[in-house]
């Protein structure tokens, strides 16, 4: 009798595709135990221009999109910079800045900043969908932050394969990083059973925390380092399910 191949996990990524590929070179994966599907729901889009920055004491990054769009702008690294954590701060270095990384989440963020006395006026770069107000709280705790959109998030189509493997009962993990990302992802039709969702935060959660999904988990932390061990260590549960499920 033949062997029937056990069947691996699907890993469906749903970021903008450049974040989504250095995301799995980072996982370091082994082909034959788990199957990369690429998806995005929203891509990012430059838009408007550099406002003026004569003033402006440092800047603020949450996204390596932020730092992509105040260069693509002209913008150059001529202020201090802080970022929410550290794969900011990576886009942040290679664009020429010297970061300060809060290694979190805007929480995170915001509390080192109030902790500091940086250079103000602050400028947050931020797109047009963003969470945590971090320019109203900063300001708010009297260190004056305003803010620059200067990247769009649209929405994209997932593929037809992408809808076929989560209509199947085959089992998918969705790591998810951002709660954008994620409410595009629980309005797709799916079957809830095979389907586990791996968010980087709480928001992010809670997005979907309504489905009757197989698996809810978050990160241990809101960071990339973080996502990554939580990501592999439940791609190797998986595997070991999908084995015994074939074993019967």
């Amino acid at each position: 009798m033949p062997t029937i191949p056990t069947p691996v996990p699907t890993l469906l990524m749903t970021r903008p595709r450049a974040a989504a590929e250095r995301f799995v070179r980072s996982l370091h994966l082994d082909p034959a135990r788990c199957d990369v599907l690429y998806s995005p729901l929203i891509e990012t889009a430059t838009t408007g221009a550099l406002p003026d920055l004569s003033k402006v004491g440092a800047l603020i990054f949450t996204s390596g999109a932020g730092v992509a769009s105040y260069q693509a702008l002209g913008g150059l690294p001529d202020f201090e910079c802080y970022t929410v954590g550290a794969t900011t701060a990576r886009a942040a270095e290679a664009a020429g800045f010297s970061p300060i990384s809060a290694e979190g989440d805007a929480d995170a963020l915001v509390a080192l900043l109030c902790g500091e006395t940086p250079p103000s006026p602050l400028l947050h770069i931020r797109g047009t969908y963003s969470r945590g107000a971090v320019a109203a709280r900063l300001s708010a705790a009297g260190i004056p932050c305003q803010e620059a959109i200067l990247y769009d998030q649209p929405s994209q189509a997932a593929s037809p394969e992408a809808l076929r493997r989560l209509a199947a009962k085959h089992t998918v993990i969705a790591p998810l990083f951002s709660p954008r990302t994620a409410s595009l992802f629980a309005d797709l039709p799916m079957h809830h059973g095979s389907v586990h969702a791996i968010a980087m935060s709480q928001p992010i959660l809670d997005e979907v925390a309504h489905l009757p999904l197989a698996a809810h988990v978050m990160s241990d932390a809101p960071t990339g380092a973080h996502m990554r061990d939580t990501v592999l260590r439940h791609l190797k549960q998986a595997t070991v399910l999908e084995a015994k499920k074939t074993d019967r």
